[in-house]
């Protein structure tokens, strides 16, 4: 029998949002395994092969929480409009994206066996989905900051801004 790992949102999320079968380590083409992720998945096909064991819920993992991100943004349907709090809610992306660009590197270290700089073209061991979502996340998101202090700047910049525009009037 072949091991597959399987991850997806099977759940309401799944319902809502489009259900996503993610597999690692792929069966052969027309292989038992093979049938049986064609009736799991909603039309036969309709599942992704992320890469090798450990794959699978490293990408469930990354789509979680950008989907986790994407709703706690969200006002409920009947809610009525408040003041945004966008050093709150940037400071939440930014912890979002320290614990991405984490989880990727432990993925690529620890599953892949690569450390910065990553190689290109990268190795035949790491030419898969997962192995690319994790490259783009390292290498598109910024390292370890201290966000504290990057707001504290921020903020201190729109206030000078303020200032200057309420002189200018």
């Amino acid at each position: 029998m072949d091991l597959l790992e399987l991850a997806g949102d099977w759940l309401p999320p799944g319902a809502e949002h489009g259900f996503m079968l993610l597999v690692g380590n792929a069966p052969a083409p027309d292989s038992a395994a093979w049938q049986l992720l064609d009736a799991l998945a909603p039309q036969p096909g309709c599942w992704l092969h992320s890469g090798p064991l450990h794959s699978a819920r490293f990408c469930q993992r990354v789509f979680a929480a950008l989907l986790h991100a994407c709703h706690s943004s969200l006002l409920p349907p009947d809610a009525q409009p408040r003041n945004l709090q966008w050093e709150q809610m940037l400071g939440e992306q930014w912890l979002l994206a320290d614990k991405l660009r984490q989880l990727a590197a432990s993925y690529l270290t620890d599953r892949i066996g690569l450390t910065p700089p990553y190689p290109s073209p990268l190795p035949e061991s790491a030419r898969h989905y997962a192995a690319n979502l994790a490259r783009s996340i390292v290498l598109t998101l910024p390292q370890q900051q201290d966000w504290d202090k990057l707001l504290q700047e921020l903020s201190a910049l729109l206030q000078t801004r303020d200032q200057q525009q309420a002189g200018h009037t």
